[in-house]
C-alpha cells in the first residue's frame, strides 16, 4: 500500500505540472493499450524484454457512424543486442477520412545499470512518414465537382525523436518526444503543422494476494500552447500471470475497458472498448482495439516468465 499511495503522489505531481489548460487536441494517435504498446511512444524501451519482442495493434475509433472516422494498424519489433544495446523498429498505418499517413521509425537504445536492480535506457529514433489525402473523394456537392477538391497530394516528411525509459521488475518511468520537427504540412491535410509532442507516463506492480497482482499506469500528453494535457489513468488487474482485467479514463474523451490474456511465456493477446464520454457518443458505437504480442527467446533460451511492462 505504502508503494501505491507513493506512486499516485508522483503521478498526481506530474499532472499538477502538466496541466495548465488541459485541452483535448491531439494530432498523433492514441491508444487505450498504451501500457502493452510502449515502443510506440517511447523508442528507449527497445531492448527491455531481454527477448526479440513483436506487436500487432488495429484500433478502429468511433465505430459505427461517423463516416471517415481514424483507423489505426501498429506493428513494432525490437530486441536486446549484446547487453546494453536495443535496436526497434515500429511502423504505423493511420487513416482518417481522405487522409492516409504511412510512418517507419529505426530506434537505438542504450541501456546502463543504476544500482543493483534498476536500468536506464536512453534512446534516438530516425524515421520518415508518407502523406497522402485524396481530395477527390469529398462529395462537394457542386455539379462538375469543387476544383478545391480536384486532386491527390501526397508529402514525405523525416523526423526524430528520442526517450528515456527507468525501469525495475516492479516499476517504470518513461520520457519521450516521437517527433522533434515541426513539420509543415501545408496544403495537404489543411491542418499547418505537425507539432511536437511530450509523452510523460508511468506504472507500479503491486501485489495484494497470492494470484492477485495490482498495476496502476498512467500516460500524460501534452503539446505546449497547442494541447497541454491528455492523462490516460488506467488500473489494472493481474489474475495468476495469466489474466489482465481493468479499465482506463482519458481526460475529457472516454472511459475504457480492456482485457489481456497471457496464452503462455510467449504470447498475449488483448482487447480493448471504449465508451466515448463527449458529444460525439451520439454518432458512433465506441471503439475497438485488439492486438497481439509475441516474445522470441535466443537459440535455446526462453522467455522465463511473463513480463509485467
Amino acid at each position: 500500500m505504502k508503494k501505491l499511495i507513493n506512486f499516485l503522489l508522483v503521478i498526481l505531481g506530474m499532472i499538477a505540472l502538466a496541466m495548465p489548460n488541459a485541452l483535448n487536441a491531439q494530432q498523433d494517435a492514441q491508444y487505450t493499450h498504451f501500457m502493452f504498446n510502449t515502443l510506440g511512444y517511447n523508442p528507449a524501451y527497445a531492448g527491455t524484454r531481454e527477448a526479440v519482442s513483436a506487436l500487432l495493434l488495429y484500433r478502429n475509433q468511433w465505430a459505427g457512424k461517423i463516416e471517415g472516422a481514424p483507423e489505426d494498424f501498429v506493428f513494432n519489433v525490437h530486441m536486446p543486442v549484446r547487453e546494453k544495446v536495443g535496436l526497434g523498429l515500429s511502423a504505423e498505418f493511420d487513416r482518417v477520412g481522405v487522409h492516409d499517413i504511412a510512418t517507419i521509425n529505426l530506434m537505438y537504445a542504450y541501456r546502463f545499470l543504476l544500482g543493483n536492480k534498476a536500468k536506464m535506457s536512453v534512446a534516438l529514433q530516425g524515421g520518415v512518414s508518407q502523406y497522402r489525402s485524396d481530395f477527390t473523394e469529398i462529395d462537394s456537392g457542386v455539379d462538375g465537382g469543387d476544383p478545391t477538391f480536384n486532386d491527390i497530394e501526397n508529402k514525405l516528411n523525416p523526423n526524430f525523436g528520442f526517450g528515456l525509459y527507468f525501469y525495475t521488475r516492479n516499476y517504470y518511468l518513461s520520457f519521450s518526444v516521437p517527433h522533434l520537427i515541426n513539420n509543415d504540412l501545408g496544403s495537404i491535410t489543411k491542418l499547418a503543422n505537425q507539432d511536437r509532442h511530450y509523452i510523460l507516463g508511468g506504472g507500479l506492480i503491486i501485489p495484494v494476494a497470492n494470484d492477485l497482482k495490482l498495476k496502476p499506469s498512467v500516460l500524460l500528453k501534452s503539446i505546449p500552447s497547442k494541447a497541454p494535457l491528455i492523462a490516460d489513468i488506467n488500473l489494472n488487474l493481474l489474475i495468476r500471470e495469466t489474466l489482465w482485467v481493468g479499465g482506463t479514463y482519458r481526460t475529457n474523451d472516454a472511459f475504457n475497458l480492456l482485457a489481456a490474456l497471457q496464452v503462455n511465456r510467449n504470447l498475449r493477446v488483448g482487447y480493448a472498448y471504449d465508451f466515448t464520454l463527449t458529444k460525439l457518443a451520439d454518432f458512433n458505437a465506441g471503439s475497438h482495439e485488439v492486438f497481439i504480442g509475441i516474445d522470441f527467446g535466443f537459440g535455446n533460451e526462453r522467455v522465463v516468465t511473463p513480463r509485467y511492462f
